[in-house]
């Protein structure tokens, strides 16, 4: 590998790009540097190898090529335009379309027939819901008028279920015993402790 600063002027050396100074001067560095030289040889051939290849220029259709791969706004403005040429001309046929079929008589007849139609199921549907209104509301009255005579019928018994709790003697023994099951219930509870090792059984006599 070629390490020499000077390796990057042998092409300019060979393309005639460098100033006579440094042409001389690169000239005495090729005769004591034997790297540059099998470089500056090796260069020499490839380009005399590349010489006879025809240059062909591919035109500006190439560039537009390459413009439309690497430019993304290039890209969007013709999607966008695509789109928009499109749209217009669907738009366009759309409108025609509707215009020619509601100019047709027949079509005012099948629109006159379709109002009246969904004016028909609209009328239905309000009268549907009138009458389910009107049913609900009469269970409801039924229901409340049952439900106030069950009340009235109870009311004596609830009151007199009721008289013994508003004596103070009556309600604290009530309490009392509530609170002395629910301990009771509490003790009896179980208590996930391990059964007692078995006893074995033992007659009235003692054997």
């Amino acid at each position: 590998m070629n390490d020499c600063p000077n390796r990057k002027r042998l092409q300019f050396y060979l393309d005639g790009e460098l100033n006579p100074a440094e042409t001389q001067t690169l000239e005495l560095h090729l005769e004591s540097c034997a790297s540059c030289q099998a470089e500056l040889a090796a260069y020499a051939h490839l380009f005399e190898e590349l010489r006879p290849t025809p240059i062909r220029d591919p035109g500006p259709a190439l560039t537009e090529r390459v413009l439309d791969r690497v430019l993304p706004s290039r890209l969007r403005r013709r999607w966008i335009g695509a789109i928009g040429w499109s749209y217009t001309v669907a738009s366009a046929t759309s409108t025609f379309m509707f215009a020619s079929w509601i100019s047709r008589p027949e079509t005012h007849v099948w629109i006159a027939a379709q109002m009246s139609f969904a004016a028909e199921r609209l009328v239905r549907l309000g009268w549907m819901a009138l009458d389910a209104t009107v049913f609900a509301w009469g269970w409801l009255m039924v229901f409340g008028h049952v439900f106030g005579s069950l009340l009235a019928r109870f009311a004596p018994v609830m009151r007199a279920l009721a008289l013994p709790f508003a004596e103070p003697v009556f309600g604290a023994a009530v309490w009392a015993a509530v609170v002395s099951c629910g301990v009771l219930l509490w003790w009896l509870r179980s208590r996930g402790e391990p059964a007692a090792k078995e006893v074995r059984h033992v007659d009235i006599v003692g054997f």
